[in-house]
């Protein structure tokens, strides 16, 4: 039993020896790192809110619409989604999501999406 104390204790010992004098990096010295091209390297930030339909981009106005009484049949959903930095380029895409339903707002050139339980404004891109 106690042979096997020993031995385990020197096997221990070798081990942790061992990890201490792994050869370490120089402070000073850096590692080479991976090669980005611009596209990786660059951020990507996301972009406002933007869905489109029926071949015309919307803008989210971050306003939440006033109108309380409205009929009870979306117009459209919203089926497919691109990532945020981009623009949605398909019908009923968005860059924010998908199932969301929609209604033509009352305003010329707006729609109402319903987000969250509440209907917020979009406004068609200029242009």
């Amino acid at each position: 039993m106690k042979k096997c104390a020993v031995v385990i204790t020197a096997v221990l010992l070798a081990v942790v020896l061992a990890c201490c004098s792994a050869p370490k990096a120089p402070q000073n010295q850096t590692l080479p790192s991976k090669t980005n091209t611009a596209e990786e390297s660059a951020p990507l930030d996301d972009l406002r809110p933007m869905v489109r339909i029926d071949g015309k981009l919307y803008l989210d106005t971050g306003r939440e619409s006033e109108i309380t009484a409205r009929c009870g049949v979306m117009d459209g959903e919203i089926l497919s989604c691109v990532e945020p930095y981009q623009v949605p380029q398909q019908d009923n895409a968005s860059n924010f999501g998908t199932g969301y339903g929609y209604q033509y707002g009352p305003d010329e050139n707006t729609i109402e999406v319903w987000i969250d339980g509440k209907w917020m404004v979009f406004v068609q891109e200029e242009g």
